[in-house]
């Protein structure tokens, strides 16, 4: 049987092209804000008499302290609460409007390095500036422009309103949420063309025009344009897959070519119709419409165990010996979904998983009323108390209780993995990850990798290996400011890595579209 037998490549790391809206955390977050509130800190003195931005960055602390998991007992503080809760309060005495507030408290998130936890950007969509970026090798090249300025596509920006790219793309810093370098440089570009996102900003113009200086010395002034004005064009991109692979954009599908021995994979994304169930169990049906017809809804969405089921059985059944993964655009949903596929790549017993630690907090209650109940009667049955902000080993929870009494992941109900160990795939296996790979996604690239299951092809990673994540939805009541709070801590497999902030591939993607092709063009394979 012919097999492609690829050897490694020294590392490459690029900077992908950037995206034209700002990136939020998860496709599968919560449908709705939950207020956060605590009587402690509305019934001080210092939040009745604060103005409403003074109570509001209270609360907000507060929430920090009692719900991240970065601030659990137990857990080395990442920021010093108290003297930004003093800071805060003072700034805030003088702060004008609900814009200085939002700027003020993401730039106290973004510093915990956690790309889940983020206020929600206000995105303008009636003043956008129409340009794209794109960050290569340290060069900042324009991607895309308005087409009365086309001739400059392809060029370098060395400057932005008079002032040295680097330095601006800096300032932008404080407003984003990121884990590391990586995801800030892909994500910059897209917070850089709303007009909204420069109010704050020191290198902001008098007039809110955008003058881009390139490297010939030519200029380019932009002012913003609604979205319906957009008029771009943009630069033509090099298609790594070389024609090689068809591309479907589905949630999940696949493709055999038995003339290269290979499967392409498309894993786009964490979601199914079991993560759907699971999450409505959890929270109840929030989408105004009826039980039956949410039914009819979720029947309609694949399950991703069905899909593994299928895939692997035509792997065996026509001898493949090549797997491909790409999850460049999948952007996580549940993790669950990885861990399945993974159930078909090695034998449980030898798989190193992530260990999970969740906090309990107030804002959790709100955000999953029906899970809490649970959890609260399951306890008590059991005599245990649950406590708010405490860390529990996720692992360990299901021994806090009886056994009879709480179930708490469920997995019997909603997934299926493979028990078979003989259906196990023992071909080559590839996983490509890209500049939008994140959360479970990221999860799946780092547990097959720190597990020696699959060679990694592609850019540094834009997810932080051991993070923070499963987010809760949060609304600040006086000024209406929200965003999402991350309350779980997920350690990677291989723990003696967790400073890592970042996976780097061992193949470039270039390297290996050039290797797929010379194997398929060469005529002398490798037999069993």
């Amino acid at each position: 049987m012919k097999r492609l037998n690829f050897p490694n490549f020294a590392i490459k790391i690029c900077l992908l092209s950037l995206v034209i809206l700002p990136a939020l955390p998860l496709r599968s977050q919560p449908t709705e804000a939950q207020i956060y509130s605590n009587s402690s800190v509305t019934e001080s003195k210092a939040y009745l008499k604060g103005n409403i931005y003074q109570k509001d960055l209270l609360l907000f602390v507060d929430m920090l302290q009692n719900c991240h998991p970065a601030f659990a007992p137990g857990q080395k503080p990442l920021l010093k609460l108290n003297r930004i809760r003093r800071t805060g309060y003072k700034w805030a005495a003088e702060c004008n409007s609900s814009t200085e507030l939002r700027y003020y408290l993401q730039g106290i998130i973004s510093r915990l390095h956690d790309g889940h936890s983020t206020l929600i950007p206000n995105a303008d969509f009636n003043r956008i500036y129409p340009f794209a970026i794109q960050i290569d090798e340290g060069s900042v090249i324009l991607s895309a422009i308005d087409k009365k300025h086309e001739r400059h596509l392809g060029k370098d920006i060395i400057s932005i309103n008079g002032e040295d790219v680097a330095k601006v793309l800096e300032s932008f810093k404080p407003q984003i949420s990121y884990e590391n370098i990586n995801f800030f440089l892909s994500n910059v570009g897209g917070r850089m063309q709303f007009a909204s996102e420069w109010e704050m900003n020191p290198y902001r113009s008098d007039d809110d025009s955008l003058t881009l200086v390139m490297d010939d010395n030519t200029k380019i002034c932009l002012g913003a344009v609604s979205q319906k004005e957009l008029n771009i064009a943009w630069l033509p991109q090099q298609d790594n897959l070389n024609g090689l692979f068809k591309r479907t954009r589905q949630p999940f599908s696949y493709q055999i070519y038995p003339e290269m021995d290979l499967c392409y994979m498309e894993f786009n994304t964490c979601t199914d119709q079991s993560t759907l169930r699971q999450q409505i169990n959890q929270k109840g049906n929030q989408y105004g419409i009826s039980d039956e017809e949410l039914e009819k809804r979720l029947s309609a969405v694949p399950r991703f165990d069905d899909f593994a089921k299928k895939l692997f059985t035509e792997l065996r059944d026509k001898e493949i010996h090549t797997l491909i993964i790409d999850v460049r655009d999948n952007a996580g949903g549940n993790s669950t979904l990885g861990d399945i596929l993974l159930s078909w790549l090695a034998y449980p017993q030898d798989i190193k998983r992530y260990q999970s630690f969740i906090r309990l907090s107030s804002l959790w209650l709100l955000n999953y009323p029906l899970l809490a109940k649970e959890y609260e009667s399951a306890f008590a049955r059991a005599g245990k108390k649950m406590i708010l902000g405490k860390m529990y080993d996720t692992r360990q929870l299901p021994q806090l209780t009886s056994t009879d009494t709480l179930k708490i992941d469920k997995y019997s109900e909603y997934f299926r993995f493979n028990s078979d160990s003989a259906a196990i795939f023992k071909g080559q296996v590839f996983i490509m990850m890209g500049k939008r790979t994140y959360s479970s996604a990221g999860m799946f690239v780092t547990a097959a990798y720190d597990n020696h299951i699959a060679e990694i092809v592609g850019n540094a990673s834009t997810f932080r290996p051991t993070h923070y994540g499963d987010i809760l939805s949060w609304k600040l009541p006086n000024t209406g400011i929200s965003g999402y709070l991350s309350h779980k801590l997920f350690v990677r497999p291989d723990a003696s890595k967790s400073d890592e902030d970042t996976i780097l591939p061992e193949i470039s993607i270039e390297e290996f579209f050039k290797q797929i092709e010379n194997s398929d063009k060469n005529t002398e394979r490798d037999y069993d």
